[in-house]
């Protein structure tokens, strides 16, 4: 079997054999398919798969004890809003998962960037936020200037389109892809 492309020694497609047992696709060679020994137990084993994944997915999951409670206290304590000035025409509040999921974005629309994640600090009495950002970057590119275009990015963003001030972007970029 080719891993690369997912295919069988005989040319069977893989990918579209799991589409045909979990989603009902139909047979991209159907008229193969019945005729490949390698075909039929490939589809064998996807139907074994299927057949244990529906399983697992029927049985009942319970929460473990406390779950709730602990949820609830994270909630509690972390910081909901950040409140924009808007000189004299009243407060608009911004939740800071907002403000971090403008960040995702704008760290995404960075060249090399695959991956980012957010974290908002909470508000200073002077309403500044600061950025937590964790990336996952392409090889190749300078790592610093990957770095640099999503602290610019980011800061760009967040000002435009939520109005909030950036205290400080912190960038860790935790792996290649």
């Amino acid at each position: 079997m080719n891993d690369e492309r997912m295919q069988l020694a005989c040319g069977g497609d893989l990918v579209a054999m799991a589409a045909q047992v979990f989603e009902g696709a139909a047979p991209v060679d159907a008229e193969h398919q019945r005729s490949c020994s390698r075909c039929q137990a490939a589809l064998r084993r996807i139907r074994a798969v299927s057949h244990d994944v529906q399983g697992l997915a029927a049985e009942p999951v319970a929460a473990p004890p406390g779950l709730l409670h602990a949820v609830m206290a994270r909630l509690r304590a972390a910081p909901a809003l950040v409140t924009v000035d808007v000189r004299g025409r009243g407060v608009t509040m911004v939740a800071d998962d907002v403000i971090a999921e403008v960040a995702v974005r704008a760290a995404l629309s960075v060249e090399g960037v695959g991956y980012a994640s957010v974290l908002a600090s909470e508000p200073t009495t002077a309403g500044l936020v600061g950025l937590r950002v964790r990336l996952v970057v392409a090889y190749g590119p300078a790592l610093h200037a990957v770095a640099d275009g999503v602290r610019s990015a980011i800061a760009r963003d967040v000002a435009a389109l939520t109005g909030a001030a950036l205290q400080a972007v912190d960038v860790a970029i935790d792996d290649l892809a």
